[in-house]
């Protein structure tokens, strides 16, 4: 995206900053976690693969990622599955403490500006690309 393709996509994205409760440093980040960079056996996760888009950030960059992919959030009509995925990471003692409605939307808005920037670089798929933007505007603050 240049300035002017990325006016309409360039508000809100910033790390969320909620009441009293800042965003957490962490560690490293996948950035890129989805069924096709997952090794299993025996029915249990054994390997994360495809490092090149990582990156050291909070756990809840991660938890946002994780739950929206795993969550199927760019087809869905609800954060409700999005929602489902952040609370069994969190009953299940993960890294992140959770994630405000507002957190997650901030975040997924700045991944989704993110892959349509990475996407124009590599291999642009207009109607992909489509779905992700209608997703970006769905997703604003209000």
């Amino acid at each position: 995206m240049n300035a002017r393709d990325d006016a309409p996509y360039s508000d809100g994205v910033a790390l969320p900053q909620h009441g009293s409760r800042r965003i957490r440093r962490g560690g490293r980040r996948h950035h890129d976690f989805y069924r096709g960079n997952l090794l299993a056996a025996d029915g249990r996760l054994v390997a994360l693969v495809d490092w090149d888009e990582a990156f050291v950030g909070p756990p809840e960059v991660g938890l946002a990622n994780g739950a929206w992919e795993w969550g199927g959030g760019l087809w869905a009509d609800d954060l409700d599955r999005v929602f489902t995925f952040v609370n069994l990471y969190v009953a299940a003692g993960g890294t992140a403490p959770g994630l405000t409605e507002v957190e997650l939307r901030q975040l997924v808005r700045a991944r989704l500006r993110w892959e349509v920037r990475y996407s124009r670089l590599r291999n642009p798929d207009e109607d992909y690309e489509a779905r992700q933007l209608l997703v970006y505007e769905r997703l604003r603050v209000r």
